[in-house]
């Protein structure tokens, strides 16, 4: 078959194929015969890997979200990379799930054993989200909608499979994908995006435009009464240079948020509520 790897789990109800599908996990993934990939057994983690391409060693994998949930309990929607098709005790691949809650990770699986290596928290996963594992060298990525949610760096595992993961202690038909894509990895950021989180600051070009976009926005936050929806205590930019320090704070209050930027500004300072993860593009036109 020919890359992208893409499945949307249309036909009868019953288990995925093999191929192009590798059960790892003890019982298969499995089409729920609407067009969704669901678990076959109440509180199984279950990982399906695609088996019928060879892809390169950096590569993706995503998925589309059937249902909204939010961190409920004993949900976890997932994606894998670089699995060497190995059984769930014994394989070797690169994790990333979530609850849609407070339990976001990636963890690597080397032998069967797993290892958290990065975690955060988000605000919900909403029916049309598009999950996304990445790996790229030693970097990982976990993305909602493109935006990035959370990194981490590992060299233990160099090569392999990308695949599907759902697990659910309330059975079928709580947490679904409705679709799977797989290819080699999309190129990186390009210059002048930046992934961050907390507070901190970097430096930037002088942008004329600064455009920001954000995951991970808590339930708890208040909403005003503008449209495009407004938020308010989700954080705040301050702009200027580091010889002579910064402007008065600008508060970021939409999930997807453009200013203008004064000529000459070299640095961005940022604060972020906890669990907000923010992608910050510096444009020369909006």
């Amino acid at each position: 078959m020919a890359l992208p790897a893409v499945d949307s789990f249309s036909g009868a109800s019953g288990t995925l194929a093999d191929p192009p599908w590798t059960a790892v996990s003890a019982n298969s993934l499995g089409r729920d015969g609407s067009g969704n990939c669901d678990v076959s057994a109440s509180g199984d983690d279950e990982i399906s890997v695609w088996n019928a391409d060879t892809f390169s060693d950096d590569q993706y994998a995503e998925a589309t979200v059937t249902n909204t949930i939010t961190s409920a309990d004993g949900v976890f929607l997932g994606l894998v990379v670089r699995s060497d098709g190995g059984a769930f005790a014994s394989g070797n691949w690169y994790w990333g799930y979530t609850d849609a809650g407070g339990v976001t990770q990636i963890a690597k699986v080397v032998a069967g054993a797993v290892t958290v290596i990065a975690t955060t928290a988000i605000g919900g996963l909403f029916a049309g989200d598009v999950l996304r594992l990445r790996v790229s060298g030693t970097g990982l990525e976990l993305l909602i909608n493109g935006v990035s949610i959370v990194t981490a760096s590992d060299s233990d595992l160099a090569s392999g499979m990308p695949g599907v993961h759902l697990s659910s202690g309330s059975g079928a038909g709580v947490q679904q994908f409705a679709s799977f894509k797989a290819d080699n990895d999309s190129p990186s950021p390009p210059p002048g995006t930046h992934v961050v989180s907390g507070r901190g600051q970097f430096t930037v070009s002088s942008p004329a435009w600064l455009s920001t976009a954000i995951v991970g926005r808590p339930a708890r936050l208040s909403q005003g009464e503008a449209e495009p929806a407004n938020w308010y205590h989700v954080g705040m930019l301050s702009w200027g240079t580091a010889a002579n320090g910064a402007m008065t704070a600008y508060p970021v209050t939409r999930d997807l948020d453009l200013v203008e930027v004064p000529a000459g500004m070299d640095t961005l300072w940022y604060e972020f509520f906890s669990g907000v993860t923010a992608t910050i593009v510096e444009l020369a036109a909006p």
